[in-house]
């Protein structure tokens, strides 16, 4: 049974997980009304659809809300991009008394995001105001386009149970419970889900490091398959020459054995002379301490030496005074 996977997206209190529940027939992710967000973390569930005699497995991702809890919409479109393989088809879900100026910039980043105007047949946009009670469809339809002229989308189809699926970017508005109308716009969403596009490749798929989509597949395939052949011709030709280039490797491992254990007598010498280098050191260095110490023993006989020396000139020079006294 073939696989349709949808991401289903919005500002955060829009109604995505309670949309998910209503596709799916049955309760798979938790909903409520509250004011701090419900879905934090992107998850996917499964179940089997079936409307207007197609039948098919529905696969819908849920996202984060955009600016709840802190995430960003590019958080998001990374998410999309790098952790499923592909997203075959998106719907963008907005709360009508939620729309704040904040939302409608996230809004027009995704419907760029997802390059809109030219995928018109994988991308559907879901009013949600289911709360509001007492509007007639043409009220509902109004504010529909008046929501949509706000995003900056001009070529769009609104969707209804009187109206068929146009190539523009087709548009709901969720009505309430009365008179079964919300289940046949439910019904409507997925029979939109469902249907085959005209292109085969899906909305959103996992790029490689070098940015390969299933458009130059093919083209890869050639080269691939010219690198193996021509890889094949370089492992023949290279076949009749390995014995030489082992033959080689073995002779230059040899040489190189040699400079390696001549190399390692170099080293042992160069470290005997070194330490017969430093004992001739040490042994200088002992008797330089004792020259110095000897220089500074000559030092004071010196210095003894001339006291004495002055001493006896200080007595000479009395014996003459006394001398030339005599004499006179």
């Amino acid at each position: 049974m073939k696989l349709k996977r949808v991401a289903v997206v919005g500002p955060a209190g829009s109604g995505r997980s309670f949309l998910i529940n209503s596709l799916l027939g049955s309760k798979h992710v938790e909903h409520a009304v509250r004011a701090s967000p419900v879905t934090l973390d992107i998850s996917s569930h499964r179940d089997v659809v079936e409307v207007n005699g197609r039948r098919a497995v529905l696969e819908l991702v849920d996202t984060p809300g955009f600016c709840g809890q802190g995430v960003i919409v590019e958080e998001v479109q990374r998410d999309l991009k790098t952790k499923f393989k592909h997203i075959d088809k998106v719907v963008i879900v907005i709360a009508k008394g939620r729309l704040e100026p904040t939302d409608k910039n996230e809004i027009r980043s995704v419907l760029q995001f997802l390059d809109y105007k030219n995928n018109p047949e994988k991308i559907m946009i879901v009013i949600n105001d289911r709360r509001e009670n007492g509007i007639n469809q043409q009220q509902k339809e109004n504010d529909l386009s008046n929501i949509l002229h706000m995003l900056g989308v001009e070529d769009y189809s609104i969707v209804n149970s009187k109206t068929q699926m146009s190539p523009l970017l087709p548009a709901v508005s969720l009505s309430n419970d009365e008179e079964g109308i919300f289940h046949s716009e439910i019904e409507m969403i997925q029979e939109f889900l469902l249907k085959e596009t005209t292109t085969q490749d899906p909305l959103i798929q996992v790029r490689n490091s070098v940015g390969m989509t299933s458009r130059n597949v093919f083209s890869a395939s050639l080269v691939l398959a010219a690198a193996l052949v021509l890889g094949f011709l370089l492992n023949s030709y290279m076949d009749a020459s390995v014995e030489n280039c082992i033959e080689q490797l073995k002779t230059g491992k040899i040489k190189l054995e040699g400079v390696a254990v001549s190399q390692k007598s170099s080293i042992e010498q160069l470290e005997t002379d070194l330490t017969k280098l430093k004992e001739e050191t040490d042994s200088k260095s002992i008797s330089l301490s004792k020259l110095r110490k000897d220089k500074g023993n000559l030092e004071d006989e010196v210095a003894s030496k001339k006291g004495q020396i002055s001493t006896l000139e200080t007595d000479t020079g009395k014996l003459k005074e006394e001398a030339e006294s005599n004499k006179k």
